[in-house]
Parts: structure tokens; C-alpha cells; sequence
């Protein structure tokens, strides 16, 4: 009989271990990688020396073709809390919602292969989240870089800051302008709620429909200036330039047309969904008036307009 109780005792508290170490991850850190190898291993060390110790380094090798797994297996071999997967392109959408499948922290952040992040950054945005109580918490300052420097804040959370107010609990108004996917942290349980995903299409600012159905949904955001983003610039990137060729544009028109879509098929009330199309509305408006700007452009660097 006193074995039998002590074996059940043992099981027992062997669940219990289990069922604690699968909660004490208070941050997952999603890293979707594509031949990144001249990068990763800068961006994986600023990883590892987080001072937020009960953390996860969901690492993703999105079918690179150079030494970027080799690198991510150095740093899983070295540090338990790299997490490290590999499979077929399929673009940074599908990787990104593959991590946050894998993801067991309490809340889950994402953080681009090329860029890196200060030491306090998951840490201030943790505590920022915990003690306000946020769907989401985020970053406001980042530090942009190529072949110059210069921090600067992201505009949606600057003005909050500015006026010492760093909590908000309806950011609604902020559909399409929100800024990226990587300059927060949100609560698992809350993009589970809502089933919030990356969008899997390859496009321009795909990272407008992520921030945009969360600030739909969010409850309360809370704003730091604490830590710092290490965004490297890339002044070919597609997103940079003037101009945007017609295949862009139409991705990216499909986009701001499927955020319609998703805030008619919410359950919010009448004045909300009213509010929400009228400010995509404006913001497909500003996207079509950038595009033709970009064409006015390009045609002036090609000489149409020189006499």
C-alpha cells in the first residue's frame, strides 16, 4: 500500500514539474530565418544575453539554401532556450504562425533574423505587460541602421509617451497605422481568443494585417521607451522605395480590402464597425495617392517629364 501511494506521489509531482516548467516561459521569441547567415549570429546573441532569464528562442530556418541552420545549431547547442526548426520556403507569414503554434510563454514576441535588440528589451516589455495588465506591450523607440544611425520613435506610440500616458485600452482608431509585428509582445491567450495569425501571402507590408486585427481586438496596450529595436535598413527593400510596380500594389490593395472584410465579419457593434471601414476606407484612399505618386516618379527618373 506505501509503495503504491508513493509512486502515485512521485507521478504526481512529476505533473506538477511539467505542468510548471511548460508555464514559468514568460516570453517566446519568434525568429523566422531565410539565408541569414550574415546576420544571425548578431541577432541570436543579443537573444541570449536577454536580462529576462524565464524565456524561449523560437527559432524557424524558412528553407535557406546558405550556413544559417549551422548557426542556429551552435546556439541550440549552448543555450537550452534556442528552440530550432527547419522546413520549406513558404515566406515569413507561415513561419511566423508556425512559431506561434510551437510558442508555450505566456506572451510571444517576434524579432526580424537581420535586426537584434538591447539587453532589457523583452524584460521592460514583460513588466510593462504584467503590470498593467496588456493584451499588448509595446516598444516605442528602435534604432534604425544601414550605412547611417538614428534612433527615433515609432509616431503611433510617440505621442503617448511624449504625454507620460503609457497605457491605452482602445486603440481601435489605429487600424493600418500601428506600426510592425516586431515592436511588441502580445498575450498567447489573446491572439488565441481572437485566433489572430500572420498573413501567409507575400506581400508589401504584410505586417499591416497582423497590428491592424490586434489593434481591432486589443483591450489594453501599454507603451514603453525602455528597451531598443536594432532595425536594419534596407534602402532596396520594397517597402523603402518610391515607386511600386502594379503587382505590388494590387497585393497590397488586396490586403487593406481584406481588413474590410475581417471588421464585417467581427462581432463588434454597429458604431465600432462604422468607425473601423471609415478609417480603412481613408487609409485605402492614401494608399492608391501614394502609388501614384511613386508612378509620377519613376516616370520623372525615366525622363518622361524632361523636356
Amino acid at each position: 500500500m506505501f509503495k503504491k501511494f508513493w509512486i502515485v506521489g512521485v507521478l504526481g509531482l512529476v505533473v506538477f514539474w511539467c505542468l510548471m516548467m511548460k508555464n514559468s516561459v514568460k516570453v517566446s521569441v519568434i525568429v523566422p530565418v531565410y539565408n541569414g547567415e550574415k546576420f544571425l549570429g548578431e541577432c541570436l546573441e543579443s537573444l541570449k544575453n536577454q536580462t529576462l532569464k524565464e524565456i524561449e528562442f523560437i527559432v524557424i530556418n524558412d528553407g535557406s539554401s546558405d550556413k544559417t541552420y549551422e548557426i542556429m545549431e551552435k546556439y541550440r547547442n549552448n543555450d537550452k532556450r534556442f528552440k530550432i526548426y527547419s522546413k520549406e520556403n513558404e515566406g515569413v507569414g507561415k513561419t511566423r504562425n508556425m512559431g506561434l503554434k510551437i510558442a508555450k510563454g505566456e506572451y510571444v514576441g517576434f524579432v526580424d533574423a537581420d535586426d537584434y535588440v538591447s539587453k532589457n528589451y523583452f524584460e521592460e516589455l514583460y513588466k510593462n505587460a504584467k503590470k498593467w495588465d496588456a493584451d499588448v506591450s509595446a516598444n516605442g523607440r528602435f534604432l534604425k541602421f544601414s550605412g547611417f544611425r538614428f534612433e527615433t520613435h515609432f509616431s503611433f506610440a510617440e505621442d503617448f509617451i511624449r504625454k507620460g500616458q503609457y497605457f491605452a485600452d482602445d486603440i481601435s482608431y489605429l487600424v493600418g497605422d500601428i506600426g510592425q509585428q516586431w515592436d511588441k509582445i502580445y498575450k498567447r491567450s489573446f491572439l488565441e481568443k481572437h485566433n489572430i495569425k500572420c498573413y501567409e501571402k507575400r506581400l508589401w507590408f504584410e505586417d499591416v494585417w497582423f497590428s491592424s486585427v490586434v489593434a481591432m481586438h486589443a483591450k489594453r496596450i501599454v507603451f514603453s521607451d525602455s528597451g531598443l529595436y536594432y532595425y536594419r535598413f534596407n534602402p532596396e527593400g520594397i517597402t523603402q522605395t518610391s515607386h511600386m510596380n502594379k503587382e505590388i500594389f494590387d497585393k497590397g490593395l488586396e490586403l487593406y480590402g481584406g481588413l474590410v472584410k475581417e471588421v464585417e465579419n467581427q462581432d463588434f457593434d454597429k458604431h465600432k464597425k462604422q468607425n473601423l471601414v471609415k478609417i480603412l476606407d481613408e487609409k485605402i484612399m492614401a494608399y492608391k495617392s501614394r502609388f501614384n505618386y511613386g508612378d509620377v516618379l519613376y516616370l520623372v527618373k525615366k525622363g518622361v517629364f524632361l523636356k
